[in-house]
């Protein structure tokens, strides 16, 4: 993502480097937890929750990255609204399956 200018360089930062790598790792496994949830039809409302929690996490760290100088305001108002259409999206589906 950073040689398309989507994220931050983190090629001279090995804690950036790793973290990253943490996130995409994590954002991997609740995918497949959700798309196994969605074809069993069982736990839905458990991976619902964690991509609210993973949506949440993630815009709190936007706005930090923002507040300390190192996000461009383009990034943290992209970043803001996708999280915040996924929080959305995630908890109505939450209500639709009480």
């Amino acid at each position: 993502m950073s040689k398309r200018r989507l994220a931050a360089d983190t090629t001279d930062d090995a804690y950036a480097t790793m973290t990253t790598r943490a996130f995409g790792a994590v954002h991997t496994n609740l995918s497949l937890l959700s798309l196994r949830a969605a074809l069993e039809n069982r736990d839905i409302r458990l991976a619902l929750g964690l991509n609210v929690g993973c949506d949440l996490g993630d815009l709190i760290a936007t706005l930090l990255e923002w507040r300390y100088g190192g996000l461009p305001v383009g990034g943290v108002i992209g970043s803001t609204g996708l999280q915040s259409a996924g929080i959305a999206t995630w908890s109505i589906l939450i209500r639709e399956f009480r």
